[in-house]
């Protein structure tokens, strides 16, 4: 839950949008990737794709399941997904 709540943070900043207990707890597991997620260059694009495949949900699938057709690793469309929107 951490790792999302550095990336939203690392891309909207916010002085008190979170409780200064969260804070700390998140600035002394997460501080030094969100700041460098902040500098918006290639290894900030790196460290999204890696806080949000930990954080995200993995259940979730992407599509409709077909019934009619046998049983598919639905990760694997999760993590293609993933990796479209990370470009």
């Amino acid at each position: 839950m951490y790792a999302l709540l550095a990336v939203c943070l690392s891309l909207c900043p916010q002085t008190k949008l979170v409780d200064d207990s969260v804070n700390s707890q998140l600035r002394e597991k997460y501080g030094e990737k969100m700041m460098r997620m902040q500098r918006y260059d290639d290894e900030a694009f790196g460290i999204y794709d890696e806080l949000f495949s930990y954080a995200c949900p993995k259940f979730i699938t992407p599509s409709a399941p077909s019934f009619d057709e046998p049983l598919v690793n639905y990760n694997q469309d999760a993590y293609s997904l993933l990796l479209h929107f990370s470009c």
